[in-house]
């Protein structure tokens, strides 16, 4: 039975993906849709024009052979108005009428762009019919004469002196000069879509209007054209001096070449070394070199005359070619080379590209100035663009605020707008030896002396080194020798003579008796010439032993000491532990007091207080250094230990003024803490006299 259930489960999933896929259809055909039709809300696809697309204001028409219909436009797509597309979704009943909205509600439909449209030829309307709303949708034509041309917010109005209650709407235009000026006046068709604007939801409100995908679709009625050419005929040059006129005075006819345009905005128009800005916001602008007539209104900027709501045409006068003037560099910040076709050489000092144009930076002098290039789609920066390089540049040339750019510059600050790659001449390469290349040299060149002189610093540290190292072993060989000198003559004199002493001594007691005095008193003698003769014999061996290599550590050497000063057998137990760093390295001048101190405490437990155990210890922080002697002998009382320093036992005194050489403090404990006797002998060393002389 499981299995039977997941079968017709999976059946379902088939026939809901079968029932899901978009059923194509025409426009005609999704608006007769039936209710019923309309509640399964099952996705269409419709391929048509798309006739309007304006997503900011949710705009959207599709049109085919049949019907047209509005598009629920809630996000942008990358299409536009005169494309060929296909659309999913799903068919809604609308407020004022039936449109296609996305798959899910609240949700665009998909638009899939098939490639460039072709516009039909639309169909006539009157505009009264599009205001009582007899005709919405369809791709239609109206004619009239424009009154009024307004910027409202990112669209332009257009109002027809006979239907004020139609308003016309033009999108993707915010700017007041790039507002189509010039058609107001003008009889003119336009093509468009009528539409219904919904004012407020609630109570529901709409407007009827009529939405112009762009200026390309308004066509300006020829007779109105060629009367705005009855304008009388003016000079470039004189544009600016009749600028302070009324409206109607200041319309004016010139003729000129253009050199240089800017999509949308205008062109610039020279006629000798005389030269205009047009503002000329047509569809359709001439090409740089073509020789043409504008009609508009007068008027003037910083720097010269310019036309405004100008209309053009071929111009059937022969005008002379235009060719580039070359300013001087004392020339460049003066009125007459404003926007005049010029041709500058400079040395190319950086360059570099933003979305639209190519700039490049060149010398001319002691003075700057730029050379901006438009980027056409596909376009690559010229490869001879190297800093250094020597270019011939030719564009206009601006130095003052302009309505022929965004960008209004610093006067005098000039910049030549460009026309084409080839307004670009190399003329020189750039140097071998560039800035750049000078710096990385030089930057190697000085990298490399850097590190010639660490090697020659390192190496003659290296040197001084080994001249320390050999120095030292050649003053501790004349040392030790010496040192084995002085212990030869000492074995060869003063223990032989401690050894017949004490013969002489232990002969002159055999003969005296016992118990006397006398005899007593030479063996105490002879037991003292012993004991010399055994100091004396220590001291020759220490004499003897070469001093450790520089560098042991001290622990080691502690070891080495003690080890062999009471070879193993000789005394008791001998144990020595550390605490903190073994490898610690101290100079020889601590080393040996502490090896003294040590031998000379660990003799004394040994020999005067009886000791069966020694425990030496060797502690470090980063405070202080510790060195501490216990045995387990019969101690020492505080008072005797005073005395004994006192009658001076030479011993102790040692141990006390060794410590103080040492800038320590000494310390013995009689008895040991938390034992019945024994003594504890405690040097700490601070840090700080490790450094100290």
């Amino acid at each position: 039975m499981k299995w039977a259930f997941n079968f017709l489960l999976l059946i379902l999933a088939g026939l809901h993906t079968l029932r899901a896929a978009p059923q194509p259809c025409t426009v005609k055909e999704a608006i007769e849709l039936s209710d019923s039709a309309l509640n399964q809300a099952e996705p269409r696809v419709i391929t048509g024009l798309l006739t309007y697309y304006e997503p900011s204001h949710r705009m959207a028409f599709l049109q085919d052979r049949t019907a047209s219909i509005y598009l629920q436009i809630r996000d942008s797509q990358p299409v536009a108005a005169g494309d060929w597309v296909e659309v999913t979704g799903v068919v809604d009943p609308g407020i004022n009428g039936r449109n296609l909205r996305g798959l899910k509600p609240e949700t665009s439909p998909i638009i899939r762009r098939l490639g460039p449209g072709t516009w039909q030829p639309a169909v006539p309307a009157n505009a009264a019919d599009i205001v009582s709303g007899t005709v919405s949708s369809i791709w239609s034509s109206v004619e009239g004469r424009i009154a009024e041309v307004d910027v409202i917010g990112d669209r332009v109005r257009l109002t027809l002196k006979d239907q004020p209650i139609l308003p016309i709407y033009l999108p993707g235009i915010s700017q007041e000069r790039l507002a189509p000026s010039h058609l107001k006046g003008l009889h003119v068709r336009l093509s468009g879509v009528p539409a219904t604007s919904l004012i407020s939801p609630n109570p529901p409100v709409v407007q009827h209007v009529f939405l112009v995908p762009s200026l390309s679709h308004i066509q300006i009625r020829e007779s109105d054209r060629t009367t705005r050419f009855d304008a009388p005929d003016v000079l470039l040059h004189d544009l600016r001096w009749i600028s302070d006129r009324t409206e109607d005075e200041r319309r004016a006819t010139v003729r000129g070449t253009v050199t240089w345009r800017k999509k949308g905005e205008g062109f610039f128009l020279q006629r000798g070394l005389s030269c205009a800005w047009i503002q000329c916001t047509e569809a359709i602008l001439p090409n740089p070199g073509d020789r043409i007539e504008c009609s508009g209104i007068a008027g003037a900027y910083h720097a010269g005359g310019v036309l405004l709501s100008a209309l053009w045409r071929p111009s059937n006068e022969s005008l002379g070619p235009v060719s580039p003037s070359e300013p001087q560099p004392g020339e460049l910040s003066s009125d007459e080379v404003h926007g005049r076709l010029s041709l500058l050489k400079g040395t190319v000092v950086q360059s570099f590209r933003n979305p639209r144009e190519d700039i490049i930076v060149l010398s001319l002098g002691d003075s700057l100035f730029t050379a901006h290039l438009p980027i056409e789609q596909g376009q690559q920066e010229p490869a001879f663009i190297q800093n250094g390089a020597r270019l011939e540049v030719t564009g206009i040339a601006l130095n003052r605020p302009s309505p022929a750019i965004e960008l209004w510059n610093d006067q005098g600050r000039i910049q030549l707008q460009l026309r084409t790659p080839d307004d670009l001449r190399l003329l020189a390469h750039p140097p071998f030896w560039t800035s750049a290349r000078l710096a990385w040299c030089l930057s190697g060149l000085l990298i490399f002396a850097l590190i010639a002189a660490a090697w020659v610093f390192a190496l003659r540290r290296k040197v001084r080194q080994q001249e320390i190292i050999i120095g030292r072993q050649v003053s501790r060989q004349a040392i030790h020798e010496e040192r084995v000198r002085i212990a030869r003559e000492w074995h060869d004199t003063f223990e032989q003579h401690f050894a017949g002493l004490t013969m002489q001594l232990d002969a002159a007691a055999a003969v005296l008796p016992a118990d006397t005095r006398s005899r007593q008193m030479l063996e105490r003698a002879a037991q003292m010439a012993d004991h010399s003769r055994s100091e004396a014999r220590q001291a020759i061996w220490d004499l003897r032993a070469p001093e450790p290599e520089e560098g042991t550590p001290f622990f080691r050497e502690l070891e080495e000491s003690l080890l062999q000063s009471w070879p193993e057998g000789s005394m008791p137990k001998l144990e020595l532990l550390h605490e903190g760093n073994l490898s610690s390295v101290l100079p020889r001048r601590v080393v040996s007091h502490l090896l003294r101190i040590a031998q000379e405490s660990v003799a004394n437990a040994f020999k005067h207080a009886g000791a069966t155990r020694i425990v030496v210890t060797w502690s470090e922080s980063a405070e202080e250094l510790q060195l501490s002697i216990t045995d387990d002998g019969k101690g020492i009382h505080p008072g005797d230990l005073e005395n004994a320093i006192a009658r001076g036992h030479f011993g102790l005194l040692g141990l006390r003024e060794r410590a103080h050489k040492l800038m320590g403090v000494l310390r013995i404990v009689s008895p040991v803490p938390a034992c019945p006797s024994g003594s504890t002998v405690i040097l700490t060393l601070p840090r700080s006299s490790l450094t100290n002389p």
